[in-house]
C-alpha cells in the first residue's frame, strides 16, 4: 500500500493539541504516476466521502481520472494515523495524517479549513477557520496571554 504523509511545520504561540476538524475537507495538488501531470487545481475531499472502488475492493474516499492520459486512481485517509501538532512541534515537522494513494502521488496540500487548538496554560479550546492567509491569531482571556499560528508549511514523506 503506497502510504504518504503530511508533515506540518508551524509556529504555535500559546497553544498546542492544534488538529483538523473530524470532518476536514483535505485540499491536495496530485500528480498522475503514469503521465506525470500534476493537476492545476486542488482536489478536495474528507475523510466521511464514500465511494464504490471499481476493482470491487470496498470504497475509497476520492476517485479521480486524471484528465491527460485518463487513468483513475484513488485515495484513502488513514484516520488511525492522526495526530496533533503540538507545542513541542513548533518549528519542526510532524507528521499529522496519512493517505493511501493508489496510482497518484500528493504534491502539495492547502492548510483552508475548520481546527481546533487548545491553550497551554488554561486548557482553552479554540475552534477556528484557516483561510487564504493561512494564519490564525487569537487571545486566551483566561490565561491572558496572546495565541497564535503563523509560518505554516508542508511536505509529503
Amino acid at each position: 500500500m503506497p502510504t504518504f504523509s503530511l508533515c506540518l511545520r508551524c509556529t504555535l504561540e500559546n497553544v498546542t493539541n492544534l488538529k483538523p476538524d473530524p470532518s476536514f475537507t483535505w485540499r491536495l495538488k496530485l500528480k498522475c504516476n503514469n503521465c506525470k501531470e500534476v493537476t492545476d487545481k486542488f482536489v478536495t475531499f474528507s475523510a466521511q466521502d464514500q465511494i464504490e472502488n471499481p476493482t470491487g475492493r470496498g470504497t475509497v474516499n476520492l476517485l479521480v481520472r486524471c484528465k491527460f492520459c485518463k487513468r483513475e486512481s484513488s485515495i484513502d485517509v488513514l484516520p488511525k494515523t492522526q495526530q496533533n501538532y503540538n507545542i513541542n512541534d513548533s518549528g519542526k515537522f510532524k507528521p499529522i495524517i496519512a493517505f493511501d494513494c493508489r496510482g497518484v502521488t500528493p504534491e502539495d496540500w492547502n492548510p483552508q479549513g475548520s481546527y481546533t487548538c487548545q491553550g497551554v496554560e488554561s486548557e482553552t479550546v479554540f475552534k477556528f477557520k484557516i483561510t487564504d492567509e493561512a494564519e490564525w491569531v487569537d487571545y486566551d482571556e483566561k490565561a491572558s496571554l496572546p495565541t497564535s499560528i503563523l509560518d505554516w508549511d508542508s511536505k509529503f514523506v
